[in-house]
C-alpha cells in the first residue's frame, strides 16, 4: 500500500509540475503575443509617422514650388511690362520732338497729353498683378492711338468687346494684350505692301 501511495504521490507531483510547466508556457505564450502585439502597434505608429512626415514634406515642397512658380510668373510679367516701356517711351519722345521741331504744337500737345496718360496708366498698372478690365482696355486704346499717330495713320484699328466684359467687374493681368498688338503692328501690318492695314482686336 505504501508503494501505491508513493507512486500516487509521485504522479501527483509530476502532474503538479506539468501543470506548472504548462502554466509557465501559457504565460510565456501570452507574454510573447503581447510583445508581438505591442511591437506591431509600435511599428504601425512608426510607419504612420514616417508616412505623415513624408506627406507633410511633399505638401510643403509643393507649396514652396507653387509659390516659386507664382513669383516667377509675376517677375516674368513685370519683365515683359518693363521691356515694353523703354522702347515705347523712346519712340514716343522722338515723335513728340519731331512735332515740336516742325512747329506742329497742337499735335505735339495732343500727343504729349495721350503719352502722359499712357505712362501714368502703365506705371499704376505695373504695381498690381491684376487690374480692372476697363482700365486695361483704356490703356490699350491709348497705346493704339499713340502708335497710329506715330506711324502717320498707316494702319487702322477696331476693338470689339463683349458686353459682359464691359459691364462686369473682371480683373486681368495688366497689359495682357499689348505685346500681341505691338507684334501685330510692327511685324505684320507695317510690313504689308498694300494700304489694307487694319488691326482687329
Amino acid at each position: 500500500i505504501s508503494l501505491l501511495e508513493k507512486d500516487k504521490e509521485i504522479n501527483d507531483q509530476r502532474l503538479a509540475l506539468n501543470a506548472k510547466e504548462l502554466q509557465k508556457q501559457g504565460q510565456l505564450k501570452n507574454l510573447l503575443l503581447i510583445s508581438l502585439l505591442v511591437l506591431s502597434l509600435l511599428s504601425a505608429l512608426v510607419i504612420r509617422n514616417i508616412y505623415l512626415k513624408r506627406k507633410n514634406e511633399k505638401l510643403r515642397n509643393d507649396q514652396i514650388q507653387l509659390t516659386l512658380n507664382r513669383k516667377a510668373i509675376e517677375l516674368e510679367m513685370k519683365a515683359l511690362r518693363s521691356q515694353m516701356s523703354p522702347h515705347f517711351i523712346f519712340n514716343c519722345l522722338s515723335a513728340i520732338d519731331n512735332l515740336i521741331q516742325t512747329n506742329q504744337t497742337d499735335k505735339a500737345t495732343l500727343y504729349l497729353s495721350r503719352f502722359a496718360r499712357m505712362i501714368r496708366s502703365v506705371l499704376d498698372s505695373s504695381q498690381h498683378n491684376l487690374v480692372p478690365f476697363q482700365k486695361d482696355l483704356d490703356t490699350l486704346k491709348l497705346y493704339l492711338e499713340l502708335e497710329q499717330f506715330r506711324c502717320n495713320n498707316k494702319f487702322n484699328f477696331d476693338i470689339t468687346v463683349d458686353e459682359k466684359l464691359l459691364n462686369g467687374e473682371y480683373l486681368v493681368p495688366p497689359l495682357i494684350i499689348q505685346p500681341f498688338v505691338e507684334n501685330a503692328i510692327h511685324h505684320g501690318l507695317l510690313n504689308k505692301p498694300n494700304n489694307n492695314r487694319e488691326l482687329l482686336v
